[in-house]
């Protein structure tokens, strides 16, 4: 029950037993997706390349994000491909 707008313990720990119980179903469900490698070429983009270089990569932020990937090859994050 909340209490001058404040949310008891008991709720909250049954708050956050659903959210873990939500979590694993849909990380389950995720699991079952047969992923594959898609490449995708395009004869117009969106917007115009620039020339050169190009912006230097966060080497740091890389490493964080090909760790928490489930999903990849030696230099892309695979990831699931829907229409909505």
């Amino acid at each position: 029950m909340v209490i001058n707008g404040e949310i008891t313990e008991e709720e909250k720990a049954q708050i956050r037993l659903e959210t873990r119980k939500l979590l694993d179903e849909f990380s389950k469900a995720l699991n079952r997706v047969e992923g594959k490698e898609a490449n995708v070429v395009r004869e117009f983009y969106s917007r115009k390349e620039k020339q050169g270089k190009g912006k230097e990569v966060d080497k740091v932020f890389r490493e964080i994000m090909f760790e928490n990937a489930p999903n990849k090859t030696e230099d892309k994050l695979l990831a699931e491909k829907k229409s909505w």
